[in-house]
């Protein structure tokens, strides 16, 4: 019976010149793509890829003081595989809007043997996304004509109105307790998909914030 894969292996260290911080592939990614939003769901995505993604790795400081007997002794730095990802999900950080939180989901439990500070493999931040490059930079992709509207006599509802009516439906049928404790990012992930199905378009982070209530009109 084959042995299952190790999901990361010890290395000796993470040279600078070879491994960048993960808010530095944050800010990197959102000069390219311009949403917070957006750079968590393609950072996530290219820490998964098997093949073509971005390289990934982490160094564990151990506890100081009353805890350290109970963790372990040494810094440790491991190369990671995509599928550790698997069991690991990006969130922004209330307190700090550039940078990335990494936490565990819930069957995984928090890890207790230091604090884990991730890196990502220069080469690949640099060939997915360059250095200096925008999202301005990318060729704009030629638009379809528009129809003609219809002239209708009949009042029609105004279309920001009938998606934020979307959300919050959406939203109260995942959160039927109430969703004041839930992250922003977290409610957007599961309620597009809602969206989506009634042929609706997925608004900017700032749409969701109006109709939930959390950002004035």
């Amino acid at each position: 019976m084959a042995r299952p894969r190790k999901r990361s292996r010890v290395v000796p260290n993470l040279p600078a010149r070879e491994w960048a911080p993960l808010d530095e592939a944050f800010a990197r990614i959102k000069n390219h793509v311009g949403s917070g939003d957006l750079v968590l769901r393609d950072l996530y995505r290219d820490l998964v890829r098997e093949e073509d993604g971005l390289g990934s790795a982490e160094r564990i400081v151990p506890f100081r003081g009353a805890f350290a007997p109970y963790h372990i002794r040494e810094e440790v730095c491991r190369t990671l595989e995509p599928s550790y990802w698997l069991s690991r999900e990006l969130r922004d950080n209330p307190a700090n809007r550039e940078n990335v939180v990494v936490w565990p989901r819930p069957r995984e439990g928090r890890p207790i043997d230091g604090v884990h500070y991730y890196f990502v493999r220069r080469r690949d931040l640099d060939r997915l996304y360059p250095a200096g490059a925008t999202s301005s930079d990318r060729p704009i992709e030629p638009q379809p004509p528009r129809r003609a509207r219809r002239k209708d006599k009949r009042p029609t509802q105004r279309k920001g109105s009938r998606i934020q009516d979307a959300i919050k439906q959406g939203t109260a049928e995942e959160w039927p307790g109430g969703y004041e404790h839930v992250l922003t990012v977290d409610i957007i992930d599961k309620v597009s998909p809602k969206l989506v199905k009634r042929k609706l378009r997925v608004p900017h982070r700032s749409t969701w914030e109006r109709a939930l209530g959390r950002k004035k009109h």
